[in-house]
């Protein structure tokens, strides 16, 4: 499995989070979702409602970097990229491999 969490930090309580469309959100189900190439995804909001995280787990990195190139996505991301620039919310990606064998060592 490969897990990928982002974690965005807002200034302030007053500051939108960036929303996805739900075009964007329909595409992920039935593209990523449904199709059991993503697990599960959870998202959570602070007690000081500063940071947002949203986990996916992903059956393979492979998966993961394939929805990387995914035109919706890139789509998605030049508008949250300049959402973030304008109200000054910092984010935090961190992607981890669980229970694979890494790249390198597979099929040994």
């Amino acid at each position: 499995m490969f897990i990928v969490t982002a974690t965005y930090t807002r200034p302030n309580i007053m500051t939108p989070w960036f929303q996805q469309s739900d075009a964007f959100a329909q595409h992920f189900e039935n593209t990523y979702r449904y199709t059991g190439k993503v697990l599960e995804s959870t998202q959570s909001i602070s007690p000081d409602g500063l940071t947002f995280t949203r986990s996916e787990t992903w059956v393979t990195r492979s998966e993961f970097m394939a929805f990387l190139e995914d035109p919706e996505y890139i789509n998605l991301m030049a508008s949250r990229d300049a959402h973030v620039a304008e109200h000054g919310i910092v984010i935090n990606v961190e992607r981890r491999l669980v229970g694979e064998a890494p790249p390198n060592q597979q099929g040994q």
